[in-house]
C-alpha cells in the first residue's frame, strides 16, 4: 500500500480544451445528488484505512490496496474512502464501473420483486431457469451482442506502423503453420490493455481476421476491458471494418458478468459438454439490463465521444507543454493512455493525483490509464486536467 501526501490547495477549474477554451456539452443529464469535486481531508490511504489495511492483513493479502472505500458514499463518477476523502474515480475498479456509484436507476430496479427473487432463489440455469430467463438474455447480452461490420477512422501512423504489422502478420502465419499440433484458435486483445494499451491499426486486424479463416483458425476477441461503450462503440472490434465477424468474443468487467459470445457451430453436440451448476447469475443479467436501458436512453455512446475528444485533445496539449514527462497519447474515446518516462515518474504521478484527490492506475511498465465511466463528461475531465497540470508542474521542478 502506498501512502500519498495530503494536498489541500484551493483549485482553480481552468479550460483546457484545444478549441478556443469552449468546454463542449453534451447529450448525457448529469448525475443526481454528485459531489460538485474531489474533496481530501487526510493523507490516502488515511488513517481508518491503514487501520483496515492491518485487520485484513491477517487474513488476505492486501498489499495491491489503494485505500478502502465507503461505497454508501459513493456518488456517480466519485468514490469516497473511510476517512471522508472523496475522489474523482478515473479508474473505476480496473474499468468496471459502466453508469456510477450508487446509480438510482439501479437502486430502484434492486428493490424490485424481479431482483428479489433473483438474489434469494439462485437458480441452476442450464437444468431450472426462470421463465424471465429468455428475455432478461434478449433484453441484456443480446440487446448489445456484437454485430461484426463498422466503419474506423484510420490511425495517423497506420503507414509507419504497416511493415511492423506485417512482419508480425507473417510471425503468426509461420507460427500456424509450422507448430507441431494444429492451431484450433487464435486469443487478441482489441488494446492490449494490461501490457501498456498496446495498439494495432485496423488493417492488423483486418489481415489476422484473413489469416486466420484461410487456416480455418478460430479468431477470438478478448473484450473483457474495450467492450461495453469505453473507445465510443459497444464493441472495440467494431470499429475494425473485419470481412467477417470474430469466432468468440469474450466479455466482463462493464458487463457486470463473464462470459462470451460465439458462433452456432461452436455449440457442443452434447448438453453437458459446456456446463457447470449455475451457468450464470440471473442478478447481473438484471443489473446489466438497466445499464443497456440507461446508456441508449442518456445517449452515453454520444457522450463518450465528445468527452473522450476532449480529454486526448487536453492530453495532447500536455503532451506538447511537457514533452520530457509525456509521450505517445493514444486511445479512442475515453479508452486512452499515455506513457511517461520511468516506473518511478508514473507511480509518482499516480500517487500525486490520488494526494489530490484524483484516482488513477498504471499499466505496463511506465503508462498511465485512463478508465473513466460511460457517465464522465468535460467538467470531471477539467478537474483531472487542473490537479494534472498541478502535478506535472511539482515534477518539473
Amino acid at each position: 500500500m502506498m501512502i500519498s501526501k495530503v494536498v489541500k490547495p484551493q483549485y482553480l477549474i481552468r479550460h483546457f480544451s484545444t478549441v478556443g477554451g469552449k468546454v463542449p456539452t453534451t447529450p448525457t443529464p448529469e448525475f443526481p445528488g454528485e459531489y460538485r469535486e474531489p474533496k481530501v481531508k487526510t493523507v490516502i490511504p488515511g488513517p481508518q484505512s491503514l487501520d483496515l489495511y492491518k485487520k485484513l492483513n491477517a487474513v488476505q493479502d492486501p498489499r495491491a490496496t489503494h485505500f478502502f472505500a465507503d461505497y454508501s458514499n459513493s456518488r456517480g463518477n466519485y468514490i469516497a474512502d473511510v476517512d471522508g476523502n472523496i475522489l474523482l474515480d478515473l479508474y473505476c475498479q480496473i474499468a468496471s464501473i459502466p453508469i456510477g456509484y450508487n446509480n438510482p436507476e439501479l437502486i430502484k430496479a434492486a428493490k424490485s420483486d424481479k431482483w428479489i427473487s433473483a438474489i434469494i432463489n439462485r437458480p441452476s440455469l442450464g437444468v431450472l431457469p426462470p421463465k424471465e430467463w429468455p428475455s432478461i438474455i434478449q433484453n441484456s447480452f443480446m440487446a448489445v451482442a456484437p454485430k461484426g461490420l463498422h466503419n474506423y477512422p484510420l490511425a495517423a501512423h497506420e503507414k509507419e506502423n504497416r511493415a511492423e504489422e506485417d512482419r508480425c502478420l507473417a510471425e503468426v502465419e509461420h507460427l500456424i503453420k509450422t507448430w507441431h499440433i494444429p492451431v484450433a484458435g487464435l486469443i487478441v486483445e482489441p488494446i492490449q490493455a494490461e501490457g501498456g494499451d498496446n495498439w494495432a491499426t485496423p488493417y492488423f486486424f483486418q489481415q489476422l481476421r484473413d489469416l486466420t479463416k484461410r487456416h480455418g483458425v478460430s479468431m477470438i476477441v478478448d473484450e473483457v476491458q474495450t467492450g461495453m461503450g469505453a473507445t465510443g462503440k459497444f464493441w472495440a472490434h467494431d470499429h475494425w471494418n473485419l470481412s467477417s465477424p470474430p469466432d468468440i468474443v469474450t466479455f466482463s468487467k462493464k458487463m457486470q458478468a463473464a462470459g462470451f459470445y460465439h458462433n452456432i457451430e461452436f455449440r457442443p453436440s452434447e448438453s453437458y459438454r459446456n456446463f457447470n451448476t449455475w451457468m450464470g447469475d440471473p442478478l447481473r443479467a438484471l443489473e446489466l439490463e438497466v445499464v443497456v436501458e440507461q446508456i441508449k436512453k442518456n445517449h452515453l455512446l454520444d457522450n463518450v465521444a465528445i468527452t473522450g475528444k476532449y480529454l486526448k485533445d487536453g492530453l495532447d496539449e500536455f503532451q506538447t507543454r511537457f514533452p520530457h514527462l509525456l509521450r505517445n497519447v493514444r486511445g479512442l474515446g475515453t479508452f486512452l493512455a499515455f506513457d511517461l518516462p520511468s516506473p518511478q515518474i508514473r507511480d509518482q504521478i499516480v500517487n500525486s493525483l490520488r494526494a489530490k484527490g484524483v484516482e488513477t492506475g498504471g499499466c505496463g511498465t511506465e503508462a498511465i490509464r485512463m478508465r473513466p465511466m460511460l457517465i464522465c463528461q468535460p467538467n470531471h475531465i477539467n478537474q483531472f486536467f487542473d490537479r494534472f497540470d498541478t502535478t506535472l508542474k511539482e515534477i518539473k521542478k
